[in-house]
């Protein structure tokens, strides 16, 4: 699977725009992340999966859920990245 920067970008932005930044992964799968073309769960959960490999998002507990839910949120290295895509795609 190739790397989709653009839904790597729509990805962070959902964090960003979260109340909290911490998203719990059963919420992720509800996003819907507008990109051009097909983008399907396998695409997200795998793009999820680089950004937790290059430390962009990293698991958190999720406020308001059960403590056995996995959430994630935007670390500060995300923060940078996503301001980093926003000036390079339009």
């Amino acid at each position: 699977m190739k790397r989709n920067l653009v839904l790597v970008k729509a990805i962070l932005e959902a964090f960003e725009d979260d109340e909290d930044s911490i998203i719990a992964w059963q919420d992720i799968q509800e996003i819907k992340i507008t990109i051009e073309g097909n983008c399907t769960m396998k695409d997200i959960q795998y793009h999820k999966e680089l950004l937790i490999e290059a430390g962009f998002i990293a698991i958190a507990n999720v406020p308001n859920y059960p403590p056995t839910t996995v959430g994630y949120k935007i670390t500060w290295q995300g923060h940078e990245y996503l301001e980093f895509l926003t000036n390079e795609i339009a």
